[in-house]
């Protein structure tokens, strides 16, 4: 899995460089961004990402589903081990998806400068309160 993460996290990388690339052709010279500081936030965002799904996935399989004494991590790793069921599967790939995710809310949020809809649906939420 790990050739996998650092394939999509130059990936990543490249994504958002095209993206600040896209975003600062209408723009005049000194108002544009660095692409390849991008490169790298992008990079290490997924990074981070992934290194919190590890962290959450660990806290799961030990505190909630009971680490080895269950057979989830016996043998192969403490996330999947020699398992190949459904529960299996979700905790291989829990961790490439919440840096997927990461990635995409920050790449929304500062590259593209979108209002993220969960930012939304929270100031709704506060406005019935009051």
């Amino acid at each position: 899995m790990g050739v996998f993460n650092g394939l999509f996290m130059l990936g990543i990388g490249y994504w958002f460089h095209h993206s600040v690339v896209q975003m600062n052709l209408p723009l005049p010279e000194s108002q544009k961004e660095n692409a390849f500081k991008w490169f790298g936030i992008g990079s290490f965002t997924f990074l981070g990402g992934v290194i919190l799904g590890f962290i959450v996935n660990w806290a799961f399989v030990e505190g909630v589903v009971g680490g080895i004494d269950v057979g989830v991590g016996s043998g192969f790793g403490r996330t999947s081990g020699g398992s190949t069921g459904f529960r299996a599967v979700v905790l291989e790939f829990f961790p490439l998806v919440f840096g997927l995710l990461a990635s995409y809310v920050v790449r929304a949020r500062f590259i593209l400068k979108k209002e993220l809809g969960i930012s939304k649906l929270v100031q709704k939420i506060r406005s019935r309160w009051k």
